[in-house]
């Protein structure tokens, strides 16, 4: 994500928290959609699933205080399976870690 993309992130979960529950609980809904029973999350509707969406997912979670034992279950686990023989992490399982 570049900079830009994080500021706008941020902003985006900033406005989330002190907004109305409604819009929270819409977001927490939609989390809920995006979750894969591999504990992963998808980028969007249909979308792939890898370890930027489980970062972004659990980040906003987090930001917005939606985050709960239903979302981070498994994601820990999924992370792992992303483990390459190097050391490094891949963007989902059986692919190649880049660095950077």
């Amino acid at each position: 994500m570049s900079a830009l993309g994080e500021r706008c992130h941020l902003y985006l979960c900033c406005f989330l928290n002190r907004s109305k529950l409604s819009i929270r609980d819409n977001l927490y809904k939609f989390m809920l959609l995006m979750k894969d029973k591999s504990g992963a999350f998808r980028m969007h509707d249909g979308g792939e699933i890898d370890v930027r969406a489980c970062y972004t997912a659990i980040s906003v979670a987090s930001l917005v205080n939606i985050l709960d034992d239903e979302l981070a279950k498994g994601v820990g686990n999924y992370i792992a399976s992303c483990q390459t023989y190097e050391g490094g992490i891949a963007g989902e399982p059986s692919a190649e870690a880049h660095g950077g």
